[in-house]
């Protein structure tokens, strides 16, 4: 399943995508690059209300939060930054909203920050999102219009580099968030959280991350000539680091060049890109993880052995600790006789005023008393999660957290139409 939640994530159009790139040309590649979900075709009218805002207020702003522990962070005044990745597109909007959402119920402290990848030609018609108290946007160019994902560490080194990052303080704690992932710690976030922040503040451990197998499988599989080529001095400890990230600010700022210039690098020769495995088979979508791996290589994470919390559920199965930090809404899922999916939004814009309540309903998720009838199955259909065949046959645990991460979305869109479409 840990493979599964990257390709769904990218690349939807997943067989048709392992097919051509069987055959290692960059010219399939890049075809196939025009299917990746981070892409959102669809061109709302300019003129909405609600929905624009003016390129100048689409800089580097905060705004102030009145009921949000801000700057000061958790126990002992240290300090949180949440960051995220997306580029100007609706399908991420939507995503922005709920995470957003998310982090204030949870009431996590510190300041959340959007890592912005957006055109000049965009900018004015992007979503004003500059009223989700305490968020902060950094906007900057497009960093691969072929592999969006390289826009995560391009988005990491500029806001370092120009950015509100810049004049952080070099212990403040960096958490590396997907934005289609909502906070759950069973409720208790803030008692989870804090023992992390402090431990990676106080220096204790460089980093903290889910260790998720595969990169470094893969890059084993091909008998590390990929490791070799960027000069890594010790396989051995080399780990397949992903969200949730948790280091000082000063340990980013130290290696986030290699991370982008490595990431650059593969997707930009056909003959790197060629080598991406993910121990089972090429895998040319999960370069930005190789690239953090390879980048990383003297940067000793402690994962979700150490703590399980760092282990996200990914509906619709579960996680290893009743109580993950993090809930990662990567698949597509059925429960009780309804379709949740992320992928089923890209050409439909859930926060513009002008979609109906008609295309609105599939929305609706299931009731509490609904989920809990034993007549009410979790399933996935051929297609929902790549290279997982249809069943119902999944164990308990992901159906609370599928209705949970359901829920969080549904509650977030109507929230902010209820403010912004009335």
């Amino acid at each position: 399943a840990l493979c599964i939640n990257v390709i769904s994530v990218l690349f939807p159009s997943c067989p048709f995508m392992v097919a051509q790139w069987l055959a290692l040309t960059l010219a399939a590649a890049r075809a196939f690059a025009s299917n990746a979900p981070a892409t959102c075709d669809s061109a709302p009218s300019i003129g909405e209300p609600g929905r624009f805002m003016s390129p100048a207020l689409l800089q580097v702003r905060r705004s102030p939060s009145r009921a949000h522990a801000q700057d000061t962070g958790g126990s002992d005044g240290a300090q949180l930054v949440t960051v995220f990745s997306v580029e100007c597109k609706s399908y991420h909007e939507w995503q922005t909203v709920t995470l957003h959402s998310s982090w204030r119920r949870a009431n996590v402290p510190g300041k959340l920050v959007r890592l912005l990848a957006c055109p000049e030609a965009l900018r004015a018609q992007s979503l004003d999102l500059s009223g989700l108290a305490g968020m902060e946007t950094h906007v900057h160019e497009v960093a691969d219009s072929f592999y969006p994902p390289l826009n995560k560490p391009f988005g990491l080194m500029t806001w370092l580099n120009d950015g509100g990052g810049r004049d952080m303080p070099g212990d403040t704690v960096v958490m590396i968030v997907d934005c289609d992932m909502v906070f759950y710690g069973g409720g208790k976030v803030l008692e989870a959280i804090t023992p992390l922040v402090e431990r990676v503040q106080s220096g204790a451990a460089p980093a903290l991350g889910n260790d998720e197998v595969y990169t470094v499988k893969g890059l084993q599989a091909q008998n590390w000539t990929m490791a070799r080529h960027f000069n890594v001095s010790n396989v051995e400890r080399l780990q397949s680091i992903a969200v949730p990230i948790l280091l000082r600010k000063d340990t980013l700022a130290e290696f986030v060049s290699r991370y982008y210039g490595i990431t650059r690098d593969i997707v930009r020769d056909s003959s790197l890109l060629a080598l991406v495995h993910d121990g089972n088979q090429l895998a040319p979508w999960i370069a930005e993880m190789v690239g953090y791996t390879l980048a990383t290589e003297r940067v000793a994470h402690e994962t979700q052995r150490q703590w399980p919390a760092l282990e996200s559920a990914q509906p619709p199965w579960g996680a290893g600790t009743q109580a993950p930090l993090f809930v990662h809404y990567a698949h597509t899922f059925r429960l009780c006789g309804r379709v949740f999916g992320k992928s089923l939004y890209h050409s439909l814009d859930l926060l513009r005023c002008t979609t109906n309540a008609t295309q609105l309903a599939v929305l609706q998720p299931p009731s509490q008393a609904e989920a809990k009838e034993n007549s009410c199955q979790l399933c996935v259909q051929n297609g929902d999660a790549y290279g997982v065949p249809a069943t119902c046959h999944l164990e308990g645990g992901g159906k609370a957290v599928g209705l949970y991460a359901w829920e969080q979305v549904h509650e977030a869109v109507s929230s902010w139409r209820s403010i912004h479409c009335a």
